[in-house]
């Protein structure tokens, strides 16, 4: 699903069963449509779903999207194989 829309996004995460499957994880650009930002997602996730993983992709440096625990940072332009790694080590890394 695109984060193009928070709402639809957290609608989604509410009605479906989460950390049941171990591909689920939530991959974000920090810049979103609407009022809402990936960093705000990443920390609505987190403190619902803190065992989810979560990737935010941006051009910005690292500093300026911040810390977060338990979220990954993806620097922009990313590579598809890049991602692909991003994932499987945030995957690997779920308690």
């Amino acid at each position: 699903m695109a984060a193009g829309e928070l709402v639809p996004i957290m609608i989604c995460l509410n009605t479906r069963p989460l950390l049941h499957r171990s591909e689920d994880l939530i991959f974000a650009d920090v810049r979103l449509r609407g009022s809402w930002e990936g960093i705000d997602l990443a920390r609505k996730v987190k403190m619902r779903w803190p065992l989810l993983p979560v990737i935010l992709a941006s051009g910005h440096p690292r500093k300026r999207v911040g810390e977060l625990p338990g979220v990954a940072y993806m620097p922009k332009p990313w590579q598809p194989l890049n991602v692909l790694i991003a994932a499987e080590q945030a995957l690997a890394s779920r308690v």
